[in-house]
């Protein structure tokens, strides 16, 4: 994305749960990964006008689903 502040910004929070050992290096990595993948799979759906589809089952489980 075109603002590159906020990936600063999510890089010192980062830093900071570390320093403080409310998280390990590898959390907060992999929960980087993970959201940069969904927000550029939200992001691309979007742009293309197909709609990912989100339900909530009775089990309560979350679902998403995307087109390829």
């Amino acid at each position: 994305y075109d603002v590159p502040w906020l990936y600063w910004l999510a890089g010192a929070t980062a830093y900071g749960r570390i320093e403080q050992r409310q998280h390990f290096l590898s959390d907060t990595v992999a929960g980087g990964l993970i959201g940069y993948a969904v927000g550029s799979m939200l992001s691309d759906e979007q742009s293309r006008r197909k709609n990912p589809t989100f339900g909530v089952g009775i089990d309560k489980t979350v679902k998403a689903q995307w087109q390829f």
